[in-house]
């Protein structure tokens, strides 16, 4: 995991598990360094870092050599993610906003990185457009 710099909280997060499922989710590791012990302002243990409806990108995931990883088809893709527990979250189309359906990628082995790319999204839709929240 990239440490973060002094006084900052990571915001790459180590993968530990994908399900093929719909929706897709993801398992990740307990961020370390973790930030100090105030539990009113860093519940564990996505202190500060991801949110429902912001975006990340998964990497490290293609590929078989030197090992295979696994979900090549999420590999350096941008998802908007929904968080569902301590360590989980599942995955969403960045502009439509339905759930990743991971049935039928390869399964996942191990490895892979997930890195929040963007905390906010603002969306305009024309007056002929529902917006998908």
């Amino acid at each position: 995991m990239t440490q973060p710099a002094v006084g900052q909280l990571p915001q790459r997060i180590n993968i530990v598990n994908i399900t093929n499922a719909l929706p897709c989710e993801i398992t990740t590791e307990v961020p370390t360094p973790f930030p100090p012990s105030d539990p009113e302002r860093y519940p564990p243990p996505f202190p500060d870092i991801y949110y429902d409806k912001q975006f990340v990108r998964l990497t490290e995931l293609n590929g078989a050599i030197p090992n295979p990883h696994g979900e090549d088809p999420l590999n350096n893709k941008r998802f908007r993610i929904i968080i569902t527990g301590p360590v989980s979250f599942t995955l969403q189309d960045p502009i439509t906003f339905k759930p990743i359906d991971s049935t039928n990628y390869p399964p996942y082995i191990t490895g892979g990185q997930c890195t929040l790319i963007q905390k906010e999204f603002v969306f305009y839709p024309s007056p002929d457009q529902q917006y998908p929240n």
